[in-house]
């Protein structure tokens, strides 16, 4: 069985290089605001979710959110959900 090392580097270095190129813009296209004008029971966008969860992991990390948050995020599943998470948090999102 051979081990393979640098794994750990090439999977981090795979996420952080695109956290790298990633823009203000990126949020038009990975959670542009149209997946959020369904009902409340619809379901939520993989790609919309992965963004949100991934937007409070950030917060976790750098602004000491409490870890519950992001607990909180990965439970979302409609569109709904979303919104009465993304309402709650807003207020702390540090202002650019």
């Amino acid at each position: 069985m051979e081990i393979k090392l640098d794994r750990g580097i090439k999977d981090e270095g795979f996420v952080s290089h695109a956290l790298e190129i990633a823009d203000r813009s990126c949020g038009r296209w990975i959670a542009n605001q149209s997946c959020f004008n369904h009902p409340a029971r619809h379901p939520l966008e993989p790609m919309v979710k992965a963004a949100i969860v991934t937007a409070v992991a950030i917060y976790v990390q750098k602004f000491r959110w409490p870890e519950e948050e992001l607990a909180s995020a990965l439970a979302i599943v409609t569109v709904g959900d979303a919104q009465v998470l993304i309402d709650r948090l807003f207020l702390s999102v540090p202002k650019p």
